[in-house]
């Protein structure tokens, strides 16, 4: 019986090392730029998986999604397209932590975009600083990397 336990520990412990190699890759980036792209992919994930959620609600109620006063055009469109550009994000996580300059330009782009999003789909939102700065430190943190990539 402990023998099996083992086998099985085993063997899930090999099928862990072997998706992280395939995702991550064989070689491990400085300290930094580890950090920096688990924020981003765990960061992204959180916010990709609430995004989706709230796509899915806004579906299903979409009456109740179309009675909030002052805010015309928060629903499933809005939610979907965030969701997914979260889903990006995660990718580019993964190319810069693989130390690949497009993971960059791909992060750089989806946090323009996540930036801009509210203000292009929602009618009646006011200009919120903190996403757009929260955006920018991290794109000021990875330029600082920038030479380190290939």
């Amino acid at each position: 019986m402990a023998e099996e336990k083992q086998n099985k520990n085993t063997t899930t412990k090999a099928g862990v090392r072997l998706v992280k190699r395939v995702i991550l890759g064989k070689n491990k980036p400085p300290v930094i730029i580890r950090a920096l792209a688990w924020f981003t992919m765990v960061w992204s994930f959180i916010l990709a998986i609430l995004s989706a959620l709230l796509a899915v609600y806004a579906l299903i109620h979409e009456d109740r999604m179309n009675k909030i006063e002052g805010i015309n055009g928060l629903g499933f469109n809005f939610f979907i397209s965030y969701a997914i550009l979260h889903l990006l994000a995660i990718f580019s996580g993964v190319l810069l932590y693989r130390m690949k300059k497009f993971g960059f330009y791909l992060f750089a782009a989806c946090s323009v975009l996540i930036s801009i999003l509210p203000y292009t789909m929602i009618s009646g939102v006011g200009f919120e600083p903190l996403m757009l700065i929260f955006g920018l430190i991290f794109l000021g943190l990875w330029a600082t990397q920038f030479k380190k990539l290939s």
